[in-house]
């Protein structure tokens, strides 16, 4: 997984700046072995941030760590899906370990102030619109299906979920549903060099099994085949900071169908 952090000296053992826009350095860091590349960013003179989100962007980062951020640089990071942990005034080590551990709050907004999701540049804002939800995740109701049951990591995978959408000459694919609630999910894989280097997925249903397929991609990208295997419900549920207990079933589906995906896989090199 790549984290970028914003920080104010080059390494890990440095402080996250205190503000987005401010920042001296941007670490791009590899979650699997804490190696990372530094950037400076001195380069900034209007202070914006834009070059930096933008960096942030085409280096294909998941997520970022980071203080407050102002619109225009905030804009460009959310529009491209990746989630925004505060970490200010925390080593980057530190705060690093903190995400891991679900214990870094957020930035849903940008410096306190609600997005508007009409008017940026780069079109809607969030992939589960709630304007136009039918899944109850956003009624007026406090019913298992509303949002509010689900932690904020939940809800940012659900209302922008990763790696959506189908996929041309897949190496590996394979549906699995669940009967019980009618839910469903086909993934899809490229593999090279026995790691999966790309992955997506089509799914139907609550909150929850977008959520569990979303953060079950972001788990299996860039895994070996049998890292991917070995992926459970536990380690999906850990990743979202838990699901309400009657949506816990949900975690199944994902896994179940990256398995069947992988071995499709085997099967068509075995041919």
């Amino acid at each position: 997984m790549k984290i970028a952090v914003t920080t104010d000296g080059n390494t890990l053992e440095d402080l996250v700046a205190e503000e987005f826009e401010k920042s001296a350095f941007l670490l791009i860091v590899e979650t699997d072995n804490l190696s990372y590349k530094v950037y400076k960013t001195d380069t900034q003179t209007d202070g914006s941030g834009l070059a930096m989100a933008q960096k942030i962007v085409d280096e294909d980062c998941e997520a970022l760590i980071c203080g407050p951020i102002d619109e225009p640089a905030f804009e460009i990071i959310a529009d491209a899906c990746i989630t925004r942990y505060l970490g200010a005034n925390y080593p980057a080590a530190t705060a690093l370990e903190r995400m891991a551990r679900h214990q870094l709050a957020l930035i849903p907004a940008y410096n306190g102030e609600e997005r508007d999701s009409e008017s940026h540049e780069h079109g809607v804002s969030f992939f589960h619109n709630p304007e136009e939800c039918t899944c109850g995740a956003f009624s007026d109701n406090t019913g298992l299906d509303s949002i509010e049951h689900y932690t904020d990591i939940a809800i940012e995978h659900f209302m922008c979920p990763r790696n959506i959408g189908s996929m041309v000459n897949a190496d590996g694919e394979a549906t699995c549903g669940d009967p019980e609630c009618g839910d469903s999910m086909t993934v899809f894989i490229k593999v090279e060099d026995n790691i999966i280097k790309e992955i997506s997925y089509l799914v139907f249903g609550c909150p929850g099994a977008v959520a569990t397929s979303s953060i079950t991609s972001v788990l299996a990208k860039g895994k070996t085949l049998e890292e991917a295997q070995k992926i459970t419900e536990e380690d999906v549920i850990e990743a979202l900071g838990g699901l309400p207990e009657n949506k816990r079933h949900c975690s199944l589906l994902g896994v179940e169908a990256l398995r069947k995906t992988i071995d499709d896989y085997h099967r068509k090199v075995k041919k």
